[in-house]
């Protein structure tokens, strides 16, 4: 009896430092993955810099600067400075929305319903009058005088 109370102290004083360290480990690891969200960043200010609108679409310095000479982006010079109001990037950012496919259909098949009931009008309402007038004249010229209709 005694020499197995003897075995577990042994046993229970290798084990326990070897446990508690990897408890600690694990707890450690577990805080790390659970660390809480980092705070909000800071609103975007009314008007931005060129390298703020970089940032906030995703685009690079000179891409930006591409754009403002082909006056894609909407944007204010005063000077030799680039300024960008936040609502007017969000508003060009929405306006190059694409529509999906199903819009697209559905588009399509309004389309193809107003044209049906539209009548087609002839482009020139005289000159189908003017052309069977001329036809006419020929056929009366061609047939000799005496036979005249």
């Amino acid at each position: 009896m005694e020499n197995q109370t003897t075995f577990e102290k042994m046993l229970r004083e290798f084990l326990t430092p070897i446990i508690e360290d990897a408890v600690e480990t694990v707890l450690n690891r577990k805080q790390g993955l659970f660390q809480p969200p980092p705070a909000p960043k800071q609103p975007l200010p009314e008007l931005m810099s060129i390298k703020m609108v970089a940032e906030y679409i995703h685009l690079s310095v000179p891409t930006v600067y591409g754009l403002v000479s082909k006056q894609t982006i909407p944007h204010y010079k005063r000077g030799n400075r680039l300024y960008f109001k936040r609502e007017d990037i969000e508003k060009w950012i929405s306006e190059g929305r694409r529509s999906t496919m199903r819009e697209v259909e559905d588009s399509v098949g309004d389309f193809t319903i107003r044209r049906r009931r539209k009548k087609k009008k002839p482009q020139f309402p005289g000159a189908l009058q003017l052309q069977t007038s001329f036809i006419c004249k020929g056929i009366i010229s061609i047939i000799p005088n005496d036979d005249v209709i």
